[in-house]
């Protein structure tokens, strides 16, 4: 790199990226070329000149490449997945927000966002899923003026530069009142790989009165320093440390420890995928703000005939 004439147009430290996979036998070209593409925009993501390998633990299920392609596709076209609701409740009953889940139909059965989200990132087609998403998802506000809304948002759309100028003229043209009903969801592990490149755009997010919300916390073990560097509401823990958390004391340390690193600050904690009483009474005594999962609410679908939906659970 250093032997290139120095130019105006393009940025020394960010100009060559590298993909890396490695050949099976069996594959065909095509297959190998896709792997390797989809390593080179890993790469891109990384930022500055950087290379990447090729992540061949993606869920397939059965699915080939051009099957899942086909699959995302016909969602896209057709508006967008299944849409379904689960409240997030807190100590006292009250519902905080509804968390909109997506699900796939693949002709048979549903698919689970967290299954066909990475391969909507391996084709490239997160930007285009997101603006879908954030499309649909303005007019519930209208819908359900009482409602808070979390919808994920992938962070590899949120720092392209195209994706922030169509995120502001989107958002520009609602309610004030509609946009600070509105929180994304980030993924713990992208918010941490990419805090520098996210933090100008969490800037502009927040200024638009969008709320922040990082989820799978707890996941890998990464620090908490993300959470000053910021302006984060919501915190919501990685389901497996709510299953069992009663017999499981590191669990429970764990969950103690990031409610802790939150103290002094406008951060809320919420469990997830809480299933039993003995669950939540853990996590409550470990001082999490509220929780979400099959305990308080089972996810149903998304019905606008609904002119009001319950702001209080038992718990």
């Amino acid at each position: 790199m250093d032997a290139l004439p120095p130019t105006r147009i393009l940025d020394r430290d960010d100009m060559m990226h590298i993909g890396i996979c490695a050949f099976r036998s069996g594959q065909t070209a095509a297959q190998v070329m896709e792997h390797a593409e989809a390593a080179t925009r890993n790469a891109v993501l990384q930022g500055s000149n950087s290379w990447a390998v090729y992540d061949d633990s993606l869920p397939e299920k059965g699915r080939g490449n051009v099957r899942w392609r086909t699959l995302i596709e016909q969602m896209l076209s057709r508006g967008g997945p299944r849409l379904y609701q689960k409240p997030a409740v807190t100590r006292d009953g009250r519902v905080h927000h509804r968390e909109l889940m997506c699900r796939l139909y693949d002709g048979k059965e549903e698919v689970i966002a967290a299954e066909y989200m990475p391969m909507v990132l391996q084709f490239g087609l997160a930007e285009e899923y997101d603006r879908l998403q954030i499309t649909r998802l303005l007019p519930f506000l209208g819908f359900w003026p009482e409602e808070n809304l979390a919808l994920q948002v992938t962070v590899e759309s949120l720092i392209r530069p195209r994706f922030q100028r169509w995120l502001r003229d989107t958002l520009m043209q609602c309610e004030k009142s509609h946009r600070r009903r509105i929180i994304f969801e980030l993924a713990e592990a992208d918010v941490c790989q990419y805090i520098g490149r996210l933090q100008p755009v969490m800037r502009l997010v927040n200024a638009l009165g969008i709320r922040i919300a990082v989820v799978q916390a707890g996941l890998t073990l990464v620090g908490t320093s993300w959470i000053k560097q910021l302006d984060v509401e919501v915190i919501k823990l990685h389901s497996g440390l709510s299953r069992n958390i009663e017999k499981r004391s590191e669990n429970q340390l764990l969950v103690q420890s990031l409610v802790e690193a939150c103290k002094g600050m406008p951060v809320q904690v919420f469990a997830t995928g809480v299933l039993s009483r003995s669950e939540w009474q853990v996590l409550s005594q470990c001082g999490v703000t509220g929780g979400q999962g099959e305990f308080f609410a089972a996810s149903q679908p998304l019905d606008t005939n609904v002119k009001k939906y319950s702001q209080r659970y038992s718990v």
